[in-house]
């Protein structure tokens, strides 16, 4: 493999590798990369094809399905992706044929399961109008073919029991008789199917033999299959079961076949023939069979080629006719009855058209539209009124020569000839299937068949297969597509001009018509309605599209595109309807989509106007400062700038720092506001939307610091100490917002004009210092600061003592020791107590309580007086003896040594008694405890008792009522599986009748299938003898030994 190879393979697989991840653009991206090493790759192209399908890009998809069946027409996933198009389209007669193509191709369950769904779905008017009718076969009118509606049939063959037909788009279809091959496919050939091995072959014209088949191609090449037991096929073999290239040395233009040969007519006017030759037919000078095709010698400059059961007419050029082969009727036209074994010219034919040969006998047209015939006439066939032979040409008189005769067909006894005007006339043997066939003598203009526009005729052996004219896709052209745009939701309807196949205007309905838009710059379907209808003898095509832009309008005919689409169509917006407005990508944003601005400074929108289907349009004549409203916008100023062509750009200038949330309306619209971001895509910088929103948020940043806005923060008159002295020296701009400090604040603290040191820290912010000094010494203090030789502040602070700290205070004194009471003794007691605070400066208590109580907590009188700022004295007189409490409280709790027992004690054998008293009491109080708590535990221990008697009867009835509905439900089980039993043995009796009457049934069926086959057997036999009605051959498919 090559070096271009072998990296379409790398990038085609790192597209296989996107695409199974569910990441389509990307193997878009590589599919199209690998596409510019090998543009015609069919593969890639439908790779592509399936990964736009999975975005709904429908129209590259459609353009890459169309352009991979082109490059490969006999891969069956081409078509497959074509109808997935058409599908989603919602185009399902137009997926529904593709699907045939693809399954004829290849089997595959995935695109059966979808046929088999859209053949039920899709009707027969949906699919289109026929082209192809069958007259005959018990039917005395024409009807169509159902599986071939809608197909356009270009041109027909017949055998004796199998047909060829040959699409627009150079599909063969075959069906009829395929006993030996002539079909040229296997399985059943009851219906229409398609010949795959021919699909991409360019066939453009067939023929058919009594049991073969004929393709002839484009490029000159010939396929042949089918029987081939005397040669009619040029291969090798008695049977050649498909579509075989021939070996020749010429390009082939034409052919023609018999029952058992071939004629075939080369681009040089020379024919070539082989196969059966008993009669001469072959027109090789003897009547030895040819297995290979030879040159016919005597004859040059041939135009066109016939051939009857036995016998071969050539047309030359200049209109002369030759005829050879058997002549037992004078089907020859040479005024004899003796067969002939070389071409001899018909001395009285002169500018002939084209020549028809029925079993044994022969049509000729002129050109001055004359019909003349020759040969067996016994029912008519001739049409000269008469049943007779005739070897002499002779004119149909009563066939009218004022309309043209343009074509003719024969079965072995009736003839069929159409007009200009595409009337069908009919003489001969006319079968009605009622046991005693009519003869007509005379050309009758066919009822059946007045209306129909009948192209040309092929019969089979009883049967006529009417082609219709067909339109003409590569002809048909879509008119009134207008020069000018189209205003958004305006109805304009485009007219799609039909022509047929003669290159007339076809001006009746029934063909099917399919129209779509796609956007041209995106590939999307177009928003808006398109509607096809027939009127006034053409098909109008209207539409109503919403979405401004240019858009490519693609439409088929029969399923295939006509020869101006894709037709380019324009749409303009409407009137204003609604506005947006764009953020620049060049402003700065924050995580939140926030856009962020300076204090001062100016942000810039990009208005755009929008109408009622969201097409940017002209906000519509002038648009003034006045017309724009914007809610939140306190403290902001505007100004707007006309850009033209209904463009504009507001400014809006913000002083007051913090978020502002902006809601705009222009000429009372509210306007979204559209977020826009700039990302790199496939190398490239492009602008892409991130966000919408009905609010646009705005942060306004500080300016920069202005010294005489700067300002003190957080600074008292007055502190305690120990408090946290801390302030703040923020940095202010022009506008009053807080800001960040490009220098350094100048701070000064002095106390008795002493400087205190201090800490600074810059704040969180960064838009100040935060300074702080310790304040444990009380007094009085001057804070100076400055910012660029500015003062801010020049401030004196006093700091007072803090709270007493209970842990400071110093206690001294008498009464707080423990003395004897005696009459010679004094019960006047004193305290003192000096108050400071944490920071040892001298304090004054807010609030103090002083108190002593004697042993039963009764209190004793007190007093409390204060001697200096931070010193009192708390005096108290004991006269009784005994146990003292002495308390001292602030408000932040006891000070040390609080509370505080003192005794003022007697004579120690009292105090012995008073003890014992006391004791005693506390013996007597313990027993009672004890006498209640006993009583208490008894009265628990009966509560459990009683409680666990009722749990255990209530456990015996319920294991009781459980036993109880066990019983019960085995019964019931019981009688269920009795009744189960019983109805087994009654079905088991009924199978029993049921396989008796079956078998009986069966054996009858047997019995009569068994006569049926051999009824057939004996219908086939005699169907293979060509009964002679009017002539007939019987010619066998093989050879005899």
């Amino acid at each position: 493999m090559g070096t271009g190879s072998s990296a379409i393979e790398k990038i085609k697989t790192i597209g296989n590798d996107y695409f199974s991840k569910g990441e389509y653009s990307k193997a878009i991206i590589a599919y199209t990369k690998a596409l510019r090493y090998d543009p015609y790759n069919h593969l890639l192209l439908g790779n592509r094809c399936a990964a736009y399908l999975k975005l709904n890009k429908l129209k590259n998809a459609l353009e890459d399905a169309q352009e991979c069946i082109k490059q490969c027409k006999s891969w069956n996933k081409g078509y497959y992706r074509l109808a997935l198009v058409f599908k989603s389209l919602d185009l399902n007669s137009e997926a529904l044929f593709n699907l045939r193509i693809s399954l004829a191709l290849q089997a595959d369950p995935t695109v059966s399961s979808s046929l088999n769904e859209l053949e039920n779905t899709v009707n027969q008017l949906e699919r289109g109008k026929a082209v192809l009718l069958e007259l005959g076969n018990h039917s005395l009118r024409p009807t169509p073919i159902p599986y071939l509606i809608g197909v356009q049939i270009t041109e027909v063959a017949c055998g004796i029991a199998h047909v060829l037909a040959l699409s627009f788009a150079s599909e063969l279809y075959v069906w009829g008789d395929n006993t030996q091959n002539q079909c040229g496919i296997a399985g059943s050939t009851n219906n229409p199917r398609i010949l795959p091995k021919l699909i991409d072959k360019g066939v453009r014209a067939v023929c058919c033999g009594g049991g073969h088949s004929m393709a002839f191609c484009n490029n000159g090449e010939v396929y042949a299959w089918g029987i081939n037991a005397y040669g009619q096929c040029a291969l090798p073999g008695n049977n050649i079961p498909e579509p075989t290239l021939l070996k020749l040395n010429t390009k082939i233009k034409a052919g023609s076949a018999g029952l058992g040969h071939t004629v075939i007519l080369d681009d040089k006017g020379r024919a070539l023939a082989t196969g059966w030759n008993n009669c001469g037919q072959l027109g090789i000078g003897n009547t030895i069979n040819s297995r290979d095709f030879v040159v016919i010698g005597d004859l040059a400059n041939i135009n066109h080629i016939s051939c009857g059961a036995a016998h071969t007419l050539f047309v030359t050029i200049n209109g002369e006719l030759f005829s050879t082969g058997t002549n037992s009727c004078g089907q020859l036209g040479l005024g004899h009855l003796q067969d002939v074994f070389s071409p001899q010219k018909i001395p009285t034919a002169n500018s002939i058209s084209f020549a028809r040969c029925g079993e044994e006998f022969s049509i000729l047209v002129s050109a001055d539209s004359n019909v003349y015939a020759f040969g067996l006439g016994n029912v008519g066939q001739l049409g000269n009124g008469e049943n007779s032979v005739n070897p002499n040409m002779s004119i149909i008189t009563n066939m009218p020569k004022m309309l043209g005769t343009e074509y003719a067909a024969c079965t072995k006894s009736q003839v069929l000839a159409v007009t200009r005007n595409g009337q069908t006339y009919s003489w001969g043997l006319i079968g009605d299937y009622s046991g005693n066939p009519p003869s007509i003598k005379s050309p009758m203009l066919l009822s059946s068949l007045k209306s129909r526009e009948v192209k040309e005729i092929q019969c089979l052996r009883e049967t006529f297969l009417i082609s219709l004219k067909y339109t003409h896709p590569e002809k048909c052209f879509i008119s009134h597509i207008p020069l000018e745009a189209i205003e958004a939701g305006k109805k304009y309807s485009l007219y799609l001009q039909l022509v047929n196949n003669d290159l007339e205007f076809t001006v009746s309905p029934g063909d099917r018509i399919s129209a779509k838009a796609f956007s041209h710059d995106t590939g999307n379907l177009s928003k808006g309605e398109i509607i096809v209808y027939f009127d006034n003898r053409r098909y109008i095509i209207e539409l109503r599209l919403i979405e401004a832009g240019n858009h490519d309008i693609y439409v088929w005919c029969n399923g295939l595109q006509v020869t101006n689409s894709p037709a380019i169509y324009t749409v303009s917006p409407t009137s204003l309807c609604s506005c947006k407005c764009y953020l620049p990508i060049i402003n700065k944003r924050i995580q939140e989509n926030k856009l962020i601005v300076h204090a001062g400074g100016e942000f810039m929108l990009d208005f755009l106007g929008f109408d009622k289907y969201d097409n940017q349009s002209s906000i519509g004549g002038e648009l003034y400062i006045e017309d724009v409203f914007i809610e939140g916008s306190e403290g902001l100023e505007k100004k707007l700038i006309d850009l033209g062509d209904g463009k504009y750009q507001l400014f809006l200038k913000g002083k007051r720092a913090g978020d502002v949330l902006l809601k705009i309306k222009v000429k009372g619209l509210y306007v979204e506001a559209i977020l826009q971001d700039l990302v790199i895509e496939d190398g490239e910088p492009k602008i892409v939307e991130i966000g919408k929103s009905e609010e646009i948020s705005v942060q306004i940043l500080p300016g920069a610091a202005y010294g005489p806005s700067c300002i003190v923060n957080k600074l008292k008159d007055t502190y305690f100490a120990g408090e946290n002295l801390q302030f703040s020296v923020d940095a202010i701009d022009s506008y009053g917002n807080t800001t960040w400090n490009f220098s350094e604040f100048d701070i000064k603290i002095l106390i008795n004009n002493r400087n205190v040191e201090y800490s600074k820290i810059t704040s969180v912010d960064y838009c100040g210092n935060i300074i702080s000094f310790p304040s444990f010494i009380a007094g009085d203090y001057q804070i100076q600061v400055s910012y660029q030789n500015e003062q801010i502040i020049n401030k004196k602070i006093t700091i007072f003592p803090g709270p007493v700290s209970i842990l400071k205070s110093i206690v001294k004194g008498n009464g707080i020791e423990s003395f004897q009471i005696s009459k010679k003794k004094n019960g006047q007691r004193s305290i003192e107590i000096e108050f400071y605070d944490d920071y040892d400066n001298p304090a004054n208590p807010e609030n103090l309580d002083f108190s002593v109580k004697d042993f039963n907590k009764n209190p004793i009188l007190t007093s409390i007086s204060q001697s200096s700022f931070n010193i009192y004295t708390c005096s108290y007189n004991i006269t009784t003896h005994g146990f003292y409490t002495i308390d001292l409280f602030l408000p932040q709790g006891r000070l040390n040594l609080f509370p505080l027992q003192i005794n003022a004690w007697k004579d120690p054998k009292t105090i012995k008694k008073e003890l014992e008293l006391i004791m005693k009491a506390k013996l007597e109080e313990q027993e009672r405890l004890k006498k209640i708590e006993e009583e208490r535990l008894k009265k628990i221990e009966e509560e459990a008792r009683l409680l666990r008697e009722l749990e255990e009867e209530k456990r015996k009835k319920e294991l009781e009522d459980k036993r109880r509905r066990e019983e019960e439900l085995l019964k019931e089980k019981q009688k269920k599986l009795d009744e189960i039993e019983l109805e087994k043995r009654r079905r088991i009796m009924q199978k029993i009748k049921n396989e008796e009457v079956t078998r009986k049934r069966a054996t009858e069926a047997l019995r009569k299938f068994e006569e049926q086959k051999a009824k057939e057997e004996r219908e086939a036999k005699e169907r293979k003898k060509w009964k002679r009605i009017g002539g007939g051959f019987n010619v066998p498919f093989q050879v005899d030994d």
